[in-house]
């Protein structure tokens, strides 16, 4: 037998071992991942900027994901809009397609949960919070009633974090929120009004502001000449961007609920 190994020669022998049965590339998966990502993040980005096309949509959201597999955290808020936007702004236009609509509510809620968990910025807890509250309505009133407590917590929260996100979407939910609340249960009308119009305010822009207080608070109040007019202004802004086209589709889904919401108002009328 040979002279024993000394300390340094052993270290050296188990290096040059480890390589053989493959443990070195550790650094090297780690590179391939963090490439991965990158790759996944860059398609979906490009995506993301035609997310106008449904398809495109997907592969955004898909991407996304994606790069959370391999490790980018940065594309948690990402993914949970573009899995938000597939069902908000596409799915929900076909009755078809209900199904999958709840299920890309679902699975951007469940993102922006863990998003939240790594770091509950306001975005994370915004897009939390947006998230339930669709899903819920869409669900129904027993549904909504069993997470209002939970919305109102995270919409606050969110707004106290960065009140302009969005265009003013933190108090574009409190004010839905608080319209559609029973009274009893810790609704307010008169404040929902006041988180509707600083929303207006702020982002004079985003048709979404009038259209959430026409769906929510000018149904509540039965103000039917308020939900006319609302929708008129969404439908007269240009329709020149993925969320304006949404807009329009949904100002048109709302105006054919005229009949439903408001039976007084004339055929013709609106």
């Amino acid at each position: 037998m040979g002279a024993p190994l000394n300390r340094a020669a052993a270290l050296a022998l188990l290096s040059a071992l480890c390589v053989a049965c493959g443990r070195e590339p550790v650094v090297q998966t780690t590179d391939i991942r963090a490439e991965r990502a990158a790759e996944a993040r860059r398609r979906a980005a490009a995506a993301w900027e035609q997310r106008g096309d449904e398809g495109r949509a997907r592969e955004a959201a898909e991407g996304y994901a994606l790069a959370i597999e391999n490790g980018d955290e940065g594309a948690y808020v990402p993914a949970v809009r573009a899995h938000f936007f597939l069902a908000d702004c596409h799915l929900r236009f076909r009755r078809e397609a209900r199904a999958e609509f709840l299920r890309e509510l679902e699975r951007s809620g469940e993102l922006a949960r863990e998003a939240v968990q790594i770091e509950p910025d306001g975005a994370a807890v915004y897009w939390l919070a947006e998230a339930r509250w669709m899903w819920s309505r869409a669900q129904g009133p027993a549904t909504f009633l069993m997470v209002e407590d939970e919305l109102h917590v995270l919409a606050r929260e969110a707004r106290a974090q960065n009140v302009a996100y969005d265009g003013h979407g933190s108090d574009r939910m409190l004010g839905a929120l608080l319209a559609r609340t029973p009274g009893f249960a810790g609704g307010d009308i008169v404040a929902a009004e006041r988180f509707f119009t600083a929303a207006r305010t702020g982002s004079p822009d985003d048709p979404r502001n009038e259209l959430r207080m026409a769906a929510e608070y000018a149904v509540a109040t039965g103000d039917g000449d308020l939900f006319v007019e609302l929708l008129d202004e969404v439908v007269a802004l240009p329709a020149n961007t993925p969320e304006r086209i949404c807009a329009h589709r949904k100002a048109e889904q709302l105006r054919a609920k005229i009949p439903k919401f408001f039976p007084r108002i004339e055929p013709g009328a609106h």
